[in-house]
């Protein structure tokens, strides 16, 4: 996400995250779907095509949608649409996350697989 790069100071760290989303219901299409019906979004006008989580105490949630009214066939319109935390647990969303950070502008390390792991 363009802004998120905008966002990045010098001693952040930056990397990859995978999450396992929690279960959700087998009647829905996708799990970003079945946040319109979680949280009253009406689908007819917005696709929800992402997630935004922020903070570890406080965490904030805002779905990332396409706005399907101001959509055209040359630029898709996107919204973010913030959920009060009061509506949410950060395990209803996630089941598992596993991040993996390095120095901002490294260029050498990030792309190399470990040779070994040593537990302490």
């Amino acid at each position: 996400m363009k802004a998120l790069e905008q966002e990045i100071l010098y001693n952040d760290l930056v990397g990859d995250v995978v999450a396992d989303l929690a279960k959700q219901p087998k009647t829905h299409e996708s799990y970003l779907q079945y946040f319109t019906e979680k949280f009253n979004i009406d689908s007819e006008i917005y696709e929800v095509v992402g997630i935004e989580l922020y903070g570890i105490k406080h965490p904030s949630l805002s779905l990332i949608c396409e706005d399907k009214s101001k959509s055209t066939d040359l630029k898709k319109h996107i919204t973010k649409i913030k959920i009060s935390s009061t509506k949410f647990k950060i395990e209803d969303i996630l089941e598992g996350l596993h991040v993996v950070l390095y120095k901002n502008n490294d260029e050498v390390y990030k792309d190399l697989n470990p040779d070994e792991e040593i537990a302490l």
